[in-house]
């Protein structure tokens, strides 16, 4: 049983993104972990074709309870 235990001790934390929408996630990064999300979104309506991105969001975590956020946009 502890060789169970040890081998999921360093194991990665899944992960809650942001996507679809660009907005804030309710789950904190783990501490000493970088988290990069990247998209872009195309829409199309009344026959006009209009390009949003890319959008990129670098997530650090800081704390288990604190996480440094830097976005980015561009096109």
């Amino acid at each position: 049983m502890l060789a169970g235990v040890a081998s999921l001790w360093g194991q990665p934390s899944p992960i809650t993104t942001d996507r679809p929408a660009f907005t804030n996630s309710s789950v904190v990064v783990p501490g000493g972990s970088l988290q990069v999300e990247n998209g872009l979104q195309i829409t199309t309506a009344l026959g006009q074709r209009t390009v949003d991105g890319p959008e990129s969001l670098v997530v650090f975590g800081l704390t288990d309870a604190t996480e440094l956020r830097f976005y980015g946009s561009g096109l």
